[in-house]
């Protein structure tokens, strides 16, 4: 017998109808039946009444590719991510500093790559701010790093400090190392001594992450990146109630301590042990092995089939070997787990498809292998997505002429492969699998935000970026719902039906019948995780 009943409000089963005027019953955390409104039972008098007064309920959103635990952890450090300039930055860094003289070490994030030529920061501008601590910033993308000299003298890099693979120590034009560090190999430099945050610490990420999203109206999320100490943090925080989504955790895989036995068992670990919610589901799982293929065009690290303009002896940073990624990805969707693969450039978005189309867990129909970012694709792999079942899983809130596109990328690119960046028509029409992420914090966390850019491609009063690769809101919408229960093998969320999960979020208008523009400004009344309301 439903035991909640939500009336009085238009519905969308899913964003590719029309929305209904229909009653909504809920039990056991899921949706009993979808009537028409003013339908009543004698069941009624039993159930609880919500009346919506002229609300929309639609599916809640997910965010298919995310970093939670890093957004929380952010919080900690110098608010640096709001500074429009280097002097703004050494102001954040000079407050935080004297602010909290006990910190040995002063981190901060996320600063905009674009607030320096070619992204490069020098070391003796946060000298100016704080010059006997050192000094660690993380870049907006988390694929830099910008530390002052103690922090270079601390971890011993000097010029002839050996460059890790995949990474780069820039000099200046003197030789003197520079203060900007290009990829995990050289970051991890600094990073090592770097006091580790506490479980406490990332314990209360989470809760925090997890309370900004929800009062989005996201209701399952992908942590794109999760080692041992997050998946601790979300089973902590779902075990104490403060878990507010649902978490898919993508387990991280580098190179250097690949271990397919151990994701293995830490995935059914996670299972095992998970917290299950209203409608009897785990509150966080583990069925994902998140890849790096490249690292990112802004610091010319994404790996390219042709030499970025600016360098031409430069065509970006592979992580892996082909070789060495074809066969881990082989061992992951054998091991019964899907693969999740950042790829940006051309060539690296080309070995992500090899290495997923050379495995023999291409032939199972239940993996579900996922390329996300898919900034710029050739021409000659965009049906591969379609023929392999590979999921385009997209960031479109950087599909737009921003600082970093105009400043970095762009001129990086040239027209041509300017005008390649995030096909989402063509992908679309190609017959491709299509969902959504936000990628937070590298950006803004709010999926209608993100959802709008996708159908714009421009900012608010802006040049849209190739406008031949917008789409329709309602592909927007779908590709930030049920786009991403389809990334991942869900069947029970994404779209409002009798016997699926009560995941939904109700909104103070139907973004479809306004500009998209206007999206961010939509409020989320209040959301319905397995039914229960907040």
């Amino acid at each position: 017998m439903p035991d909640l009943l939500l009336t009085g409000a238009r519905v969308v089963r899913r964003w590719d109808r029309p929305a209904e005027q229909l009653d909504v019953w809920i039990g056991a955390g899921r949706l009993t039946r979808l009537l028409p409104a003013g339908t009543r039972a004698a069941s009624a008098r039993s159930a609880r009444v919500v009346d919506l007064d002229g609300a929309v309920i639609a599916p809640g959103f997910a965010d298919g590719h995310v970093h939670p635990v890093w957004a929380g952890l952010e919080q900690r450090g110098a608010a640096v991510r709001v500074a429009a300039d280097i002097a703004g930055v050494q102001a954040a860094v000079v407050d935080f500093a004297a602010h909290n003289p006990q910190l040995s070490w002063i981190e901060g994030g996320s600063y905009d790559p674009a607030l320096a030529v070619d992204g490069l920061f020098d070391a003796r501008w946060l000298d100016q701010a704080c010059p006997d601590r050192p000094v660690v910033l993380t870049s907006s993308d988390h694929h830099c790093l910008w530390v002052n000299s103690r922090a270079l003298e601390l971890a011993g890099i000097h010029p002839g400090t050996k460059v890790p693979s995949g990474a780069e120590i820039p000099l200046t034009a003197d030789g003197r190392v520079l203060g900007t560090l290009r990829e995990w190999g050289a970051m991890s430099l600094v990073t090592r001594l770097v006091p580790k945050p506490t479980p406490a610490d990332r314990s209360l990420a989470v809760e925090w992450a997890s309370s900004e999203l929800a009062a989005s109206g996201v209701t399952w999320l992908l942590d794109a990146a999760a080692g041992s100490a997050e998946a601790e943090a979300y089973l902590e925080a779902a075990a104490a109630g403060r878990l507010r989504v649902r978490a898919g955790l993508a387990l991280r895989a580098d190179p250097d301590r690949f271990d397919i036995e151990g994701l293995a068992e830490q995935a059914a670990a996670i299972a095992t042990v998970s917290p299950r919610d209203a409608a009897g589901d785990p509150w966080v799982r583990a069925g994902t092995v998140k890849f790096f293929a490249d690292g990112v065009l802004e610091a010319g690290t994404a790996a390219m089939l042709e030499p970025y303009l600016d360098q031409p002896d430069n065509c970006g940073q592979p992580v892996w070997t082909d070789d060495d990624l074809r066969a881990a990805v082989a061992s992951v969707e054998g091991a019964g787990l899907d693969v999740h693969i950042h790829a940006i450039g051309d060539a690296g978005i080309r070995t992500a498809l090899a290495a997923i189309a050379a495995s023999p867990g291409r032939r199972d129909p239940r993996r579900r292998p996922a390329i996300a970012h898919v900034q710029v694709l050739h021409p000659k792999d965009l049906d591969r997505f379609a023929e392999l079942g590979v999921t385009a899983n997209i960031e479109p809130l950087w599909a737009c002429w921003d600082a970093c596109q105009r400043d970095l990328t762009a001129p990086r690119l040239g027209p041509e492969r300017t005008g390649r960046q995030y096909p989402i028509r063509s992908l679309l029409d190609a017959g491709a699998h299509v969902s959504f992420g936000t990628d937070w914090p590298v950006s803004d966390f709010h999926p209608l935000a993100c959802a709008a850019i996708a159908v714009t491609r421009a900012e608010p009063g802006g040049d849209p970026l190739v406008a031949e690769e917008r789409i329709t809101p309602a592909e927007a919408l779908l590709a930030a719902t049920l786009g991403v229960a389809r990334q991942v093998g869900e069947s029970d969320w994404g779209q409002l039906a009798p016997g699926n999960r009560a995941d939904l979020v109700v909104l103070s208008a139907d973004p479809r019948e306004i500009a998209p523009e206007q999206w961010p400004q939509i409020e989320v009344l209040t959301r319905f995780l397995a039914g229960e309301g907040e």
